[in-house]
């Protein structure tokens, strides 16, 4: 015990040098396993037309060789497959050892217009020519189509098919054509300015356009408010006229407020949009249908942002959005 004791500091110090040296060690291969990392030294360290070590780099690999060609390519970032028989080999190999084709990475190995850096970062298979043709996330349109959008071919929504045909000018509330004009301090009648004509009237008074087959709105009770705004100019606060008179809008059968000097906007989002190519405004709101010829389906408006001046659509069961443009 006693001489446990003497030693002691000196086994404390081997086992702190011993745990630094693990860490070091890790820190410095980024905590891959060993097999892992003799299997990459092997590879680094063979000549170029050396493959004697070749079975014993494919038994070392992290994971199992595949029988055929796997999605994740980069499973084994110091290999490569073979594109005759989809077998792992060195990334340097130009003759495969196991069926003895000639290895070709061309451009685009499968000859369906996709070049082969384009299919391994979109999770395409880069050595089978019909997945150009393949639609993997339904959405209309070929792998090879996508690639020509440069759009993401496991996307839906991508690309914006709704921007083919259509471009949204403006998100925005529309403005009521009324304008309270005028109260009486002490009670009576209101003016109210509707289309540019003014009308003097009071609670459950109808008001009819004179081009208006019938009545359009009909007044309600007037809430008087004169809250105190800051004047800068005066250094002081005023009393502002900010009463609100209730109204109904009998063809919407909608109830609202319009409030005395100020702009009155209307409840709903309107969207200014124009066809592609053209210069015809036309405004829609949400639940409007919009043609797309290039695709000849119908998009369906689902939502409008007039805060962030925000768009989406539906086009079956995928959803498009985006931004308008100002």
């Amino acid at each position: 015990m006693n001489k446990l004791a003497a030693y002691w500091e000196k086994i404390v110090l081997g086992i702190v040098v011993l745990f630094a040296i693990l860490v070091v060690v890790i820190t410095l291969t980024g905590g891959a396993p060993v097999p892992e990392l003799a299997t990459q030294r092997a590879v680094t360290s063979l000549g170029t037309n050396d493959l004697d070590l070749y079975n014993v780099i494919i038994t070392r690999a992290k994971s199992p060789v595949p029988d055929v060609l796997a999605f994740n390519y980069f499973a084994h970032p110091w290999l490569q497959y073979c594109t005759a028989c989809k077998k792992l080999q060195p990334s340097w190999s130009v003759t495969c050892p196991e069926c003895g084709a000639t290895v070709s990475y061309k451009e685009d190995s499968d000859a369906d217009g996709i070049p082969n850096a384009w299919e391994k970062q979109r999770g395409l298979d880069w050595t089978n020519p019909r997945d150009g043709a393949a639609d993997q996330d339904q959405d209309g349109l070929t792998a090879l189509e996508e690639f020509k959008r440069n759009s993401d071919p496991q996307k839906p929504g991508d690309p914006n098919i709704v921007l083919d045909d259509w471009r949204f000018v403006d998100i925005f509330r529309p403005i009521r054509p009324l304008v309270f004009k005028n109260r009486p301090p002490g009670g009576g009648k209101m003016q109210i300015q509707y289309k540019g004509r003014g009308y003097f009237v009071g609670e459950n008074d109808e008001i009819k356009g004179k081009d208006d087959p019938k009545p359009v709105y009909k007044v309600g009770k007037l809430t008087v408010k004169m809250p105190p705004v800051w004047n800068p100019r005066l250094n002081r606060s005023n009393n502002v006229d900010r009463s609100e008179l209730a109204m109904t809008d009998l063809l919407a059968n909608e109830e609202f407020f319009i409030v005395f000097g100020q702009t009155n906007y209307e409840k709903r989002v309107a969207a200014r949009i124009m066809p592609k190519g053209a210069n015809d405004e036309t405004n829609v709101t949400v639940g409007t249908e919009l043609l797309l010829k290039s695709v000849k389906k119908n998009a369906v408006v689902k939502s409008l942002d007039a805060d962030a001046k925000t768009w989406s659509c539906m086009v079956g069961a995928i959803e498009y959005s985006g931004a308008a443009e100002r």
